[in-house]
């Protein structure tokens, strides 16, 4: 039996600053926040452009520490679940892929229709 996003569910937006490195062993993506979380997408967005000084940011939608939504702006990002739990690492946040999979309202990031 698979659990489902509570009624009152109110998810949080953060803003996602993600750096390449490269070094003589190789190369990678780190993903950082400020811990920073906001009640809507407008507002996470306006930190962004604050923090980069550009649209050089990705946005995650969270609900408590699980990371349930990747994206730039509004637009998602269909990153593999694997993947998508290694951000969620990097960031020390949570990986549900059952909340993952769902579809979001770009407007205030709730489910859209029913949950897992």
């Amino acid at each position: 039996m698979s659990a489902a996003l509570p009624a009152s569910f109110d998810p949080e937006f953060i803003v996602v600053c993600q750096s390449a490195w490269m070094n003589a062993d190789g190369f990678g993506i780190t993903y950082n926040w400020d811990g920073e979380r906001f009640n809507n997408r407008n507002d996470a967005i306006k930190h962004g452009w604050k923090l980069r000084g550009s649209d050089d940011f990705n946005i995650a939608i969270l609900y408590g520490d699980d990371l349930i939504w990747w994206g730039w702006m509004d637009q998602r990002i269909e990153e593999a679940e694997e993947d998508a739990a290694e951000i969620a690492e990097a960031l020390n946040l949570t990986f549900d892929p059952r909340w993952y999979r769902l579809e979001y309202s770009k407007v205030t990031g709730k489910p859209l229709g029913a949950t897992p």
